[in-house]
């Protein structure tokens, strides 16, 4: 399949993001894959849903019922003694749906059609999760930079602290170059408490998402494999989007709906059989009566009270709207794409965009250091170039971030963020084990 040799080179660079010893974003993909409990929910609710199959099914099969009866009377005739009597009969009666106008048929293939709208759901669930994990994974490294980020800030303010009063006890600074030392400082610490509370928000909710703590995660490389083109990964994404999908599947089976309802109006067959026992016991030589039947069994509808013209004009409106909600779901995936595509270029733009304004920052802070050294420029110029600094290392932080994001979110747009497209060391989870384990059982009320 295409998307599996497009995502080839994807997962190998995952892979080797960071060291051996390190937890990689490939360990945090397999851990929620394996754990997340809206994941295992969901196929859960696939394998509820593989039980439609065999009850349509259901309606080509035979209904066999055993009936049995006990009743007593007396009998009283006036040209004779009355007498009581004792019956016991039991009949075995059988019904089989040979015909009914094509629906028996549309309800098979509407259990099918359901049950593959079900798997497509599941696929859109297990994106949705792997993008979550990879997502609270990146929010891990970039909070934990972001607090190494100012707790390295608040080193260097108050060793300048130290040095500015200690040029205020020789009356080399001023009051004004202590208490703007000290200022900087108290907000650094404040944003180093802010940094600290985001970084334990987002480790609990990575414990949440992917089932367990996060253990130094590292930065992976760049993904490769992704489409060359914005065309192309529209293109694939029409094709290829689970939710997309799943829209086209619910039209289809709206369309099933108006044969099952057409073939409620038509005339339909049935085998029916009875054979039935009856005993008496009474004085009259007549104490057992057996009988059996077999025939075939026609019913023409002819008027039902105007209900199944309605029916079948409610699943004709029903499939008009699924038809227009298909049409919508492709300009909202569209959409989708065009958005991720655009929000990764310009992710990546902005990080080289922050390495030369790092690079600047630095020059500029060890330019204004020597100049306030000598007495040039005011101490609130060399605070206010470090602070500069600092917001561009975060900045730069945050956008390295997007980055990955961004390009897990442009997978899942065109339907490749699952574990198969991945290649995820780790066991697949196979959606149609349980339908083949299930599509012929008409016996049995066990769970697997």
């Amino acid at each position: 399949m295409r998307i599996r040799t497009l995502l080839l080179s994807t997962a190998l660079t995952l892979m080797l993001g960071g060291p051996a010893s390190a937890e990689t974003i490939i360990d945090a993909l397999v851990s929620a894959y394996q754990n997340n409990a809206d994941l295992m929910a969901a196929r859960e609710e696939l394998r509820v849903t593989n039980e439609q199959r065999p009850q349509a099914l259901g309606g080509w099969m035979p209904t066999v019922t055993l009936r049995g009866n006990a009743d007593e009377a007396t009998i009283d005739q006036r040209i004779s003694p009355s007498y009581d009597r004792r019956t016991l009969s039991g009949a075995l009666e059988y019904n089989q749906t040979l015909y009914r106008g094509g629906a028996l048929s549309a309800t098979l293939d509407q259990a099918e059609n359901t049950i593959r709208r079900q798997r497509a759901l599941l696929t859109d669930t297990e994106q949705t999760v792997l993008l979550q994990a990879g997502s609270i994974f990146m929010d891990v490294i970039r909070d934990s930079r972001t607090l190494a980020l100012n707790r390295n800030n608040i080193a260097v303010l108050e060793e300048r602290r130290r040095t500015t009063r200690a040029l205020y006890d020789v009356g080399d600074a001023t009051q004004a170059d202590l208490s703007q030392a000290e200022a900087r400082l108290a907000q650094a610490r404040a944003q180093l408490i802010a940094a600290q509370g985001q970084l334990d928000a987002s480790r609990a909710t990575y414990a949440q998402i992917v089932g367990q703590p996060p253990e130094a995660p590292e930065m992976p490389g760049p993904v490769s494999g992704l489409p060359e083109t914005l065309e192309a990964a529209i293109d694939l994404a029409e094709r290829w989007n689970p939710v997309l999908r799943a829209s086209g599947l619910a039209e289809t089976i709206a369309r099933d709906q108006i044969r099952i309802r057409r073939g409620e109006m038509l005339p339909s067959v049935a085998l029916v059989g009875r054979v039935q026992e009856d005993s008496y016991d009474d004085p009259l030589p007549l104490d057992r009566q057996s009988q059996a039947s077999l025939g075939v069994q026609l019913t023409v509808p002819l008027y039902q009270s105007g209900a199944d013209h309605a029916r079948l004009r409610e699943a004709k409106k029903r499939a008009n709207q699924r038809q227009l909600e298909t049409v919508s779901q492709l300009r909202k995936v569209q959409e989708q794409v065009i958005r991720a595509w655009r929000d990764l270029q310009t992710a990546r733009a902005s990080v080289g965009a922050l390495d030369e304004q790092i690079a600047a920052a630095r020059l500029a802070l060890e330019s204004v250091r020597r100049e306030v050294e000598i007495g040039r420029r005011p101490l609130l110029d060399l605070l206010d170039a470090q602070q500069e600094l600092l917001d561009a290392e975060v900045n730069r932080t945050g956008r390295q971030r997007d980055v990955v994001v961004g390009e897990l979110t442009l997978l899942s747009t065109i339907g490749a963020l699952t574990a198969e497209s991945l290649a995820l060391p780790t066991d697949l989870y196979d959606p149609l084990a349980d339908y083949e384990a299930t599509k012929w059982r008409l016996f049995g009320t066990g769970i697997r």
